[in-house]
């Protein structure tokens, strides 16, 4: 982005904030909530109704929840959750690691990412990727946070749980946001909808800008979506949601740990300027509703998405330190290229109805079909020839084929107990093909590996009286690795490693201005893959196991005052490890033991609002190997976050916000020091400011 462009953003949008300073007297706010299990009639993944989501600690954002904050990406309104964490890798192009009870998301392959039920994730990518920042908050009507594999409605990646985005379709709304912020943060988003007559209009764009807060940090996104939806009959709608994301970033790297990292974090200099990329995604999706009858509906689904991915990654300076610089021609890391094609199709049928004169009963039974395609080429990097590519040394085409059956029913047993019963079949096979390039296996082509595997799911809730909701519930779940591992697709003993959660908690409302509830919880992962030493073969022969508790609770002392805590408390740990048995009974690294969150929020109808919201991770060990001769047993540090809001509502139009992220300017360790004493430190932005003008019309 140019420099006079820059100035020129900057300049709209300060003008565009001090004169919508200047408009009418207060009315009404914009409510905010955090968390809660506010289980409404809202549609997910079609048309199945929330009402599963009520026997599991599942967490309910709606619109305002999401557009009032300050978000690097989407991932971060899991946050907002009970026992959630998350690291940031500081790689503006590059989103990180989000944990659900333990178990990592985005970047760690075990939550699931969808948007009216089409997934996110990336299943050409190692780890299950998922880019939010194809999405734009402003269309986000609301999104589910579903706790482990309690929902029949997801299959492969959701082990841990999963982010359902529900987008607005309808209704006459125009709203305008515009920020400005540290490190000559930009960012400007629109949302249009219209109701004429049986057809609906959606139009919603994002252009974002962002210097970094280090060198080569710099990032640059452009999304736009637009849907229609027609009502062909008060029986019959069709919808088309057309969508472009378009992304490109560079980066400091993620630095070599015999380098000393701590003032590259503190002067801003990052280490190098090799890494970087660009990310294009395209998608079309198409949806039918049909209702039978007034209890009963047929809903349809496709859609195609076509993403092309570049990044570039810098290995280090050779010979540094204690050596000589760099010479011309040394390889300094290397550079990919990803072109991801996905094609996908549904049909559920839903029904909800009475029978036997008062019992409720909920019925969804559908069907998927998915085929990705994933080509990925690597070159080598030289100095000083930045990412130039020399050696093409990967050359990987993979395709993967997932069908899917499921069920769900919920049924009222009695007049205050329900129970719900699920399960899902799913059957997987796919190819890979490697060129005359290809380090290790040339010329390779495998195929015909079949996987299948069925998860069941069941859920009860009992409420005994109307202001308590008491629940329990199982679930299996399972993941694989990314269709590029060719070990997976070449060694057919390899099956799906497994996700089982045992959980029961409790909702309550004991009084008007009290929400209160519970949960704990049992994760067992099983058929982890790992290599075994005296076959030197891959087996599912790993475990881990994952348990802990949760607690929130919501107070409104007084109107448009919100108090608002939750704390969870989670201990992971290995369970069997063939490959090392000596970590057998050690903890599972980067899992924060104890997580708390506190908020309290003013927002009247108009005039000054204010909020606070603090997060805090504690006890997370950073290596737990005894066997290791440098720092075998090591924790990191403790860290905690304050962010701070001031605003004025204007009227019901207009809003000022001032956002403080990361007020006390805490930015934690990261890695393990090594025996010259390096680590590296988390990638966390130090304090940010961010000034943004809502605009409702």
């Amino acid at each position: 982005m140019s420099e006079a462009f820059r100035k020129a953003g900057r300049g709209l949008i300060l003008a565009a904030l001090a004169a919508a300073s200047a408009s009418l007297l207060p009315e009404h706010p914009a409510s905010a909530q955090t968390g809660g299990a506010d289980i409404g009639e809202i549609e997910v993944k079609s048309t199945i109704r929330r009402e599963e989501l009520q026997s599991t600690s599942a967490v309910v954002l709606e619109n305002r929840d999401i557009i009032d904050r300050v978000y690097h990406t989407l991932q971060h309104v899991l946050m907002l959750a009970p026992g959630v964490s998350y690291s940031e890798f500081g790689q503006q192009g590059t989103v990180g690691t989000v944990r659900i009870r333990g178990f990592g998301g985005g970047h760690g392959g075990d939550i699931g990412f969808y948007y009216d039920g089409i997934p996110l994730n990336d299943g050409g990518h190692a780890d299950n990727y998922a880019d939010t920042t194809v999405l734009i908050p402003l269309e986000i009507e609301s999104v589910e946070i579903i706790k482990g594999p309690v929902s029949a409605l997801y299959g492969r990646g959701n082990g841990a749980g999963t982010m359902a985005f529900q987008g607005i379709k309808r209704g006459d709304i125009t709203r305008f946001q515009l920020r400005y912020g540290s490190y000559n943060a930009m960012d400007a988003q629109g949302l249009i909808a219209r109701d004429d007559g049986r057809l609906h209009h959606v139009y919603a764009f994002q252009a974002f800008h962002d210097d970094g807060w280090q060198d080569n940090t710099g990032m640059n996104r452009f999304n736009l979506s637009t849907r229609w939806t027609y009502d062909v009959s008060p029986e019959f709608e069709v919808s088309l949601n057309l969508r472009a994301a378009a992304g490109r970033w560079d980066e400091a790297n993620m630095t070599p740990s015999w380098l000393d990292p701590k003032g590259a974090w503190d002067d801003g200099s990052g280490e190098g300027n090799l890494n970087g990329g660009h990310r294009d995604r395209y998608d079309a999706r198409l949806f039918a509703n049909y209702s039978l009858t007034p209890e009963s509906q047929v809903s349809f689904y496709t859609f195609a998405t076509k993403l092309e991915n570049n990044m570039a990654y810098f290995d280090g300076w050779p010979g540094w330190p204690g050596g000589a610089p760099p010479e011309t021609g040394d390889e300094t890391g290397d550079d990919q290229a990803g072109r991801r094609t996905a094609y996908g199709t549904g049909i559920s049928y839903n029904r909800q109805t009475t029978v036997l004169g008062w019992h409720e009963l909920s019925l969804t039974i559908g069907t998927d079909y998915l085929r990705e395609e994933q080509k990925r080429d690597q070159w080598t990097t030289r100095y000083p020839f930045g990412n130039r590519h020399f050696e093409h040394f990967t050359d990987t085409l993979t395709r993967l084929n997932t069908w899917s059956l499921f069920a769900e029913t919920n049924f009222q047993l009695t007049r205050s107990l329900k129970v719900r019963l699920g399960g899902r079949y799913d059957r997987l096979w796919g190819s890979i093909e490697t060129g005359p390039d290809q380090d290790g296996d040339p010329n390779l082509r495998a195929a015909g590996k079949t996987l299948q595997i069925f998860s069941p799911k069941i859920g009860l809730l009992l409420e005994p009286v109307d202001w308590l909701s008491l629940y329990a519930n199982y679930g299996k779940g399972f993941n694989i690795p990314g269709i590029n591992n060719i070990q997976y697709f070449t060694q057919h003993q390899l099956k799906p490693t497994v996700r089982e959660q045992y959980e029961a908690g409790f909702r309550a409302t004991p009084l008007d201005w009290l929400e209160t509830g519970a949960a704990v919880y049992l994760a067992d992962t099983s058929n982890d893959i790992q290599r075994n030493p005296a076959s030197k073969g891959l087996e599912n022969a790993g475990s881990t196991r994952r348990q802990g508790f949760e607690a929130y609770a919501r107070l409104t002392p007084a109107e448009d005052l919100t108090i608002y805590a939750d704390y969870a408390y989670q201990d992971a740990r290995t369970r069997v490890n063939i490959a090392s048995p000596h970590l057998e009974g050690r903890r599972v690294t980067s899992v924060p033991r104890h997580i708390f969150n506190a908020e309290i929020a003013y927002s009247p109808p108009g005039g000054l609002g204010a909020r606070a919201r603090f997060n805090w991770n504690a006890d997370m060990m950073l290596r737990d190997d005894p066997s290791n001769p440098v720092n075998p047993v090591y924790r990191g540090e403790n860290y905690g976050r304050l962010d701070l809001q001031a605003s004025y509502r204007f009227s019901e139009k207009y809003k000022l916000s001032l956002d403080v992220l990361n007020a006390t300017g805490d930015r934690p360790r990261q890695g393990v020091p090594n025996d010259r004493g390096y680590f590296l430190y988390w990638a966390v932005p130090p304090t940010t400011v961010h000034l943004t003008m809502q605009m409702d019309f």
